[in-house]
């Protein structure tokens, strides 16, 4: 144990008490003291004679250093006191060994866990990966598809509406005109604007009625669930079937009363009844109506195929946060493992040290 000389001058013991001067070792290994002269005299006289050369300093340092140790070494009580200190010490030292080694255990328990959940969240990534990819392609082709069927229904849709309402509330029909004028006019709009500005708004927005009403009973399904959901919707179809209805009763009651004035045959005036039994009554409903509920439902297709999508792009990005969140978790627990182990090493060294101390006695 290296010893600095503050602790050398500050020892008690008489054979180096700064009042004392060790000037030798008798044959035996005993130490020869002098009362007369105190380590500053020494200093002093050997100073003068020296006339104060440092290299002359430096070898009566030495010597003095290598007196004061020998003495030290025949010292059996200091020897033992400080032997004391030093086991006392390596008790110390074993016992934050054992500590850190348990702390080591359970970080690396930590370190392995961590571990462990990074390679599942690796497994579940690439499972996502994979299956989104391999169903991600039909899910953009149903997609497209649908987007594409929706647009022509879309203008399929506006065309019918905006035509059967002016024909049903604001057109004059002739003996000439046919069904097919009547549900697809393609001067409806023009015609309704001549006749006002608010004649021409009516039939403009007649369509978006229909198409709000198909967008509503879309949101539903997103909204609703069992019974609840069945209801609402049923309500909703039967009353565009109402109001398609009451356009396809219009019209054909229009072409009726053409032909009943037109025929020589006797004719019952229309109604409902009779509605339920002609043929144009049926047309217009199947080519408005039907058309709605196909438009509805391919609506309802897109939108989930564009859900999926998108909740697949939100489930890959929340599996890679989680992904980065446990290999920080990994590096963090490593560093925790590496610090131990540091720790464990810097303390094995320094019992060894202790150890040779306790072997060997006090060293400078």
């Amino acid at each position: 144990m290296a010893l600095s000389i503050e602790k050398i001058f500050g020892k008690k013991d008489a054979s180096h008490n700064p009042k004392n001067q060790i000037v030798g070792t008798t044959l035996d290994g005993g130490v020869v003291v002098a009362s007369n002269m105190n380590w500053k005299m020494e200093g002093i006289t050997d100073a003068g004679t020296a006339k104060g050369d440092q290299n002359a300093f430096r070898a009566g340092f030495t010597s003095c250093f290598a007196r004061v140790k020998h003495s030290q070494e025949l010292n059996k009580g200091l020897q033992d006191k400080m032997k004391a200190q030093l086991n006392a010490e390596k008790i110390g030292l074993e016992g934050d060994l054992a500590t850190e080694k348990g702390k080591l255990g359970v970080a690396q328990a930590k370190l392995e866990s961590a571990k462990s959940a990074v390679t599942a969240k690796q497994r579940e990534l690439a499972n996502a990966q994979s299956g989104i990819v391999n169903g991600e392609k039909t899910l953009r082709l149903n997609f497209l598809i649908g987007v594409g069927i929706i647009a022509m229904l879309t203008i399929y849709l506006f065309i019918f509406y905006s035509s059967t309402a002016f024909s049903a509330f604001f057109r004059d029909f002739d003996a000439g005109d046919s069904l097919t004028e009547a549900m697809f006019d393609g001067n409806a709009i023009i015609d309704a604007f001549k006749g006002s500005f608010f004649e021409g708004c009516f039939i403009l927005f007649m369509p978006v009625i229909f198409l709000s009403l198909g967008y509503v009973a879309h949101g539903f399904s997103t909204t609703d669930k069992g019974i609840e959901l069945y209801v609402k919707t049923v309500l909703l179809y039967l009353l565009t079937f109402a109001f398609d209805c009451l356009l396809a009763y219009k019209i054909s009651q229009a072409f009726y009363e053409i032909e009943r004035v037109t025929t020589l045959t006797a004719m019952p005036p229309f109604s409902i009844k009779l509605a339920f039994t002609n043929n144009d009554f049926w047309i217009v409903i199947f080519c408005g109506f039907v058309s709605y509920v196909i438009w509805g439902l391919v609506f309802s297709h897109v939108m989930n195929c564009y859900d999926k999508l998108t909740n697949n792009k939100y489930e890959l990005e929340n599996l890679n946060s989680e992904l980065n969140s446990l290999q920080v978790s990994v590096a963090q627990s490593q560093g925790a493992v590496s610090k131990i182990e540091q720790t464990i090493n810097q303390l094995t060294a320094d019992i060894k040290k202790k150890e040779h101390e306790l072997k060997t006695g006090i060293n400078p």
